[in-house]
C-alpha cells in the first residue's frame, strides 16, 4: 500500500481529477437547466390540460357527486399517465453520452490509480462483471431473480489472488395486504462489492463469518462459541470444523476484526470453503464519480476508505491462514 492516508493519495491525483470534476460540473449545470425549464413545461402543460378535458366533460354534467369525482379522478390519472410518458420520452432525449464518458475517464484514470494502491497486479474493467457462477458458488442466499455486475477486477491482496465486482442481486416479493389484495416490490438481496479469493491452501473445512446470522446455505455448519466477547457482539461464526475455525479465529485476529469493524460501519460476510474465500461487503454501489449521497472528493474518500478496510480484512485472514499448522 504506497498511500495509507487519503489526502496523500488525493495529492497524488490532484492535476488528473481536477479537469473531470469541472468537465462533470459543467454537463451537470446544462441538465439542470434542461430539467428545470421540462418542469415549467410540464406544469403549463398539466394545467392547460385540465382546463381542456374540464370544459369537455362539462357536457356530461350531471347532479351525481360520485360521477362529478370520478370525472376529476379520470382526469387526474390521464395526466399522470401522459407524465409519465413525457417523462421518459425527456430521458432518453437528453440522454447525456458526455456525462457516460466522464465517469468512464473517472474510472479509467482515478479509480483504477486508487484500486492500484491496494491490490498488486491490478486489471481492472469497469464494463465488466463477476460471473454469476461465482456468485452462487459462494452459496449465499440464492433466492433472487435478477443479478446485475461491473466494475470487475483481479489482482493480489498479500500474494493471494483476488477477483471482486460490484454486484446487485434483487429478489420480486409477492405480499399480500389485511384486504387480500396483493402487491409486488424488489427486496434487495445483495447491493456492494462481491469477491474470492483463492488461498495458498486449503484449510480443509467450511467457516462462515457473519454478521447477525448466517445466510450462506452450507450444510453441517453449526455455530460455534468465540473467545472475544467483542468478537461475537459484532459477528457469528458458522463451521463443520470447530477446531479449524478455531486455529483460524484466534483471539487477536477476533480482537483485529472487530477493531476494523468499527471504522466502517459495513455489513461483511465471509465463507471459506476449502481453499476459497468469498467476501462480501455491503457498501452499496461503488466507483461512480459521485455517490448519490455524497459531494466532491467525499465520494473518492469513501471508495478510498472502504478499500483500506476491505483489504486489511483479508489480509488478516488470509495472514491467519497461512500461519496455521492446518
Amino acid at each position: 500500500m504506497k498511500y495509507d492516508r487519503f489526502e496523500d493519495f488525493l495529492n497524488s491525483v490532484k492535476d488528473t481529477i481536477t479537469p473531470i470534476k469541472e468537465k462533470w460540473a459543467v454537463e451537470n449545470k446544462i441538465l439542470t437547466k434542461k430539467y428545470n425549464k421540462f418542469k415549467i413545461f410540464i406544469v403549463i402543460f398539466d394545467i392547460i390540460l385540465f382546463i381542456i378535458t374540464s370544459k369537455y366533460l362539462a357536457y356530461f354534467n350531471t347532479p351525481d357527486l360520485y360521477f362529478k369525482f370520478a370525472k376529476y379522478a379520470l382526469i387526474v390519472l390521464v395526466i399522470i399517465m401522459i407524465d409519465a410518458f413525457l417523462a421518459v420520452i425527456y430521458d432518453t432525449l437528453t440522454f447525456n453520452v458526455n456525462k457516460v464518458n466522464t465517469n468512464k475517464e473517472y474510472k479509467d484514470k482515478i479509480i483504477n490509480k486508487m484500486l492500484e494502491n491496494f491490490v498488486d497486479e491490478l486489471e481492472y474493467d469497469p464494463q465488466k462483471g463477476i460471473d454469476e457462477k461465482t456468485y452462487k458458488d459462494s452459496l449465499y442466499d440464492d433466492y433472487y431473480d435478477d443479478y446485475k455486475s461491473e466494475d470487475y477486477f483481479t489482482g493480489k491482496i498479500n500474494n493471494q489472488f483476488v477477483k471482486m465486482s460490484d454486484v446487485y442481486v434483487t429478489e420480486t416479493v409477492v405480499e399480500e395486504d389485511k384486504d387480500g389484495n396483493k402487491h409486488t416490490r424488489t427486496k434487495i438481496i445483495f447491493d456492494g462489492l462481491f469477491g474470492k479469493v483463492k488461498l495458498s491452501k486449503s484449510i480443509g473445512a467450511n467457516v462462515q463469518i457473519t454478521p447477525n446470522g448466517s445466510r450462506f446455505n452450507v450444510k453441517g455448519s453449526k455455530r460455534l462459541d468465540m473467545d472475544s466477547r467483542e468478537f461475537e457482539s459484532i459477528f457469528d461464526v458458522y463451521t463443520n470444523n470447530p477446531i479449524v475455525a478455531m486455529q483460524i479465529l484466534t483471539v487477536n485476529i477476533e480482537e483485529d476484526m472487530a477493531e476494523l469493524q468499527k471504522t466502517q460501519d459495513i455489513r461483511v460476510e465471509i465463507n471459506i470453503m476449502d481453499d476459497d474465500m468469498y467476501i462480501l461487503f455491503h457498501t452499496n454501489n461503488m466507483f461512480e464519480i459521485f455517490r448519490a449521497d455524497e459531494k466532491g472528493d467525499k465520494a473518492l474518500e469513501k471508495y478510498f476508505e472502504i478499500m483500506k478496510f476491505i483489504t486489511k480484512i483479508i489480509d488478516k485472514i488470509t495472514q491467519a491462514i497461512d500461519d496455521t499448522s492446518i
